[in-house]
């Protein structure tokens, strides 16, 4: 199936999507309907955020795929890292990103400060790393 078939993503947008795999539960076929699929990036997004944590970001992903000249980010540097998502982090390689550009961890540097906000979530110490960083 070519990547640009508007059948394809009509089936998706109306949710026909039984058998098709991860795609054919009631409330990703729900999402897929609201969303209504343009491209197998949409797709590949929905499929990603559709987990407990992420998936409190799907109103957010829609709401801003429908209307992406009201995406407000928080400065112009998360721009080109979240453009391709509509302003939401979908990706873990979006966040490794946002650590680097923002903050400025090496993708080592990452890995150690996600090993300390899971150890120290409950305190948030990792998060008064990270914001301490971004303002250097």
């Amino acid at each position: 199936i070519p990547l640009d078939d508007r059948e394809t993503y009509e089936m998706f947008s109306k949710g026909q999507t039984y058998g098709v795999f991860q795609c054919e539960s009631a409330g990703l076929r729900s999402v897929l309907v609201r969303l209504k699929p343009r491209n197998i990036e949409d797709i590949i997004a929905v499929i990603s955020l559709y987990r407990p944590g992420p998936m409190d970001s799907i109103d957010d992903y829609i709401e801003n795929r429908h209307h992406p000249n009201q995406i407000q980010y928080k400065t112009p540097l998360l721009k080109p890292i979240l453009d391709v998502t509509y302003g939401c982090m979908v990706y873990q390689e979006q966040v490794m990103e946002i650590f680097r550009s923002l903050a400025g961890y090496s993708f080592g540097g990452y890995c150690a400060a996600r090993d300390v906000q899971k150890e120290t979530q409950s305190h948030g110490a990792g998060a008064g790393i990270f914001c301490q960083r971004t303002q250097k």
